[in-house]
């Protein structure tokens, strides 16, 4: 596989949020360029973590993660520390991406 370095812009790149339940949030980061994004990093504002959050995106292409919403133990419970489920559009506006080789 030959890949060659290029800059590339951030509006290529379109975040969109899938399901969220109580626990999880699944999140599809797709790259319109015709060059991969290198060293993508996922992040949110929101209690949690994601599965994987640095990524490479192929040219043209999707990758899916899934936020995993931070639960505290409570006796032999676990119970979601945020106080409320965040609806899809709250979460959606808590993502933040940044990728190496991003025009500047």
């Amino acid at each position: 596989m030959n890949i060659s370095w290029a800059r590339v812009p951030k509006t290529v790149v379109k975040l969109s949020v899938g399901g969220v339940t109580a626990s999880k949030a699944d999140v599809t980061l797709s790259n319109s360029a015709a060059a991969p994004l290198f060293y993508v990093l996922l992040s949110s504002t929101a209690d949690g973590r994601f599965d994987r959050n640095l990524l490479m995106v192929p040219p043209r292409a999707s990758v899916s993660v899934r936020f995993l919403f931070l639960l505290e133990k409570v006796g032999s419970d676990a119970k979601l520390k945020t106080a409320r489920r965040m609806s899809a559009r709250e979460f959606e506006m808590s993502l933040h991406v940044d990728f190496m080789n991003r025009e500047l």
